[in-house]
This record gives structure tokens, sequence and C-alpha cells, in this order.
């Protein structure tokens, strides 16, 4: 069975500051570390490889800071990785992201699962997967709680969807790309032996002519959409502090209310 999980190296906390009308500058000392959502991703791929056997592969597009997140998910397991960078990859929006990593999987070969986190904490788009799912062929799941079943002989997966109102339960067809939510597993710490031999792990660096890609459909030249500005939240005002007895203001509170419509 093959796993390819990706993953994307995002600020480790909101340390930036917006610069109008749509840069965004990064506070010194800012750390940078494998996107949250994209931990729970390859902890599923490992359980999956350790419940069904096989290999995860991790893929990543960016520079070469990217390399260690992949050292990372070799670390913690991975049977090999591969980082996707070009000149041409730089400026690229979702879509084109999602363009690299169908090209990488279908260099990797055939596959049964791709693993993905809900969305990047930087951008927070979501868009990632589901349209790798579209570029492969595969069924898109979205919003993964759990896995409850595989049957690779049937070529289904059964799983739980959490929604804002409960769970759902479905049947797919493989290969799928699923993507995961928060708390979907308890992501396990790289041993020291995995860290030292991840280190030792030269990380091959795929290019536009290493994956045939289309030059006019990754990078700036690739994307859909463009940032047109980009602008902090407008200050909260103060609230009003209702003075008088405990009849007075109650009175005082349904006025409001009312007034407002709320009710």
């Amino acid at each position: 069975m093959r796993t390819i999980v990706c993953v994307k190296r995002v600020p480790e906390t909101p340390t930036f500051e917006i610069v109008p009308p749509k840069d965004l500058r990064f506070r010194e000392g800012t750390n940078f570390a494998m996107n949250p959502f994209d931990e729970f991703a390859v902890e599923e791929a490992l359980q999956t490889k350790d419940k069904h056997g096989g290999e995860v592969v991790a893929l990543t597009v960016g520079p070469a800071e990217n390399e260690k997140i992949l050292k990372d998910c070799l670390a913690m397991g991975a049977s090999a990785a591969y980082r996707l960078w070009d000149d041409a990859f730089a400026g690229g929006d979702p879509f084109a992201t999602a363009y690299l990593l169908s090209l990488a999987a279908k260099k990797v070969g055939e596959f049964d699962l791709i693993f993905c986190g809900r969305e990047a904490i930087d951008g927070q788009s979501g868009i990632v997967g589901p349209a790798l799912a579209r570029l492969l062929g595969a069924t898109p799941v979205t919003h993964l709680a759990k896995i409850r079943e595989i049957d690779l002989a049937g070529r289904s997966i059964v799983v739980e969807r959490q929604l804002e109102g409960g769970r759902e339960i479905l049947r797919a067809k493989l290969p799928a790309v699923l993507c995961c939510i928060k708390d979907i597993n308890h992501p396990r710490y790289p041993s020291l032996l995995g860290i030292r031999k991840a280190a030792k792990i030269e990380v091959p660096v795929w290019s536009a002519a290493d994956l045939g890609a289309d030059v006019a459909r990754v990078g700036a030249a690739g994307a859909r959409f463009a940032l047109e500005s980009i602008a902090p939240p407008p200050a909260r005002t103060g609230g009003e502090i209702l003075q008088g007895d405990a009849e007075a203001v109650t009175d005082a509170l349904v006025d409001r209310i009312l007034g407002l419509k709320i009710l």
C-alpha cells in the first residue's frame, strides 16, 4: 500500500505585521515549522502504514528551508520524501501548488491514499486537498475525523467526517485524498534514532523539468487569484455599562434588545 502525505512550512505563531496594501512582513525571530494540521495528516498516514503495511511518501513545495519539515516526516517514520522547487514555482497560489503535487504524486507511482491537513494556518484556503483530488481523479474527503475501515481488495474506505452538528459516515472509492482535522489522532514524537537517521538522508529536489510541469501553470504565472489587499480587523469599541438598580437595568436591557431586534 502506498500512502502520500503533503506538508507545508508555516510560521509557528502569527508573528507578522501587515504592510498596506497587501504585504506581510515577518518580525525578527519568527520561527517556522510544519503546519499543525499537517502533523495530524502525517500521523494518520503512519498509522495507516502500521496497520496495512507499505510506504509513506512525504511531499512539500518550497525552497531549501522546507527540507526541515521533510526531515521531521522521515524522523517520524516516513519511507521517503521529496521537495518540489524551481525558481518558476515562486509566487504560486493553492491551485498551482495542487498542480505540482499532482505531478509529484504521479511521479511517485500508483497510490491508494493521499493525506493533507484540513487547511494551512497561514492562507486558510482549504483548497489544495480538494483541488489535488480533482487533478488526480481521486475521491476528495474533507474534514476527516476517523478512518473506520480500508478495503484494499474492494478499493474502498469507510470514514467519519466532522460536521457542524455531528458526524457523517460514508464509504468512498480508492484512491482518495483525505483532509484531516485537528485531534483526529495524537501525533508521535520522532525518536532520537529516527532524528539521527533522517539527518543523514539527502532529500531529492524535483524541478519543473523533473516533474514535466507546464511553466504556465506554476508560480505567479499559474496563479488563478491574487491578493488585492489585506488589513487587520477593525478595532473593537467599548461596551455600554448600564447603571441603576436591578429593575431599572433589566428594563433598559430589554429595551436595547428589542430595539436591536435580536429577539
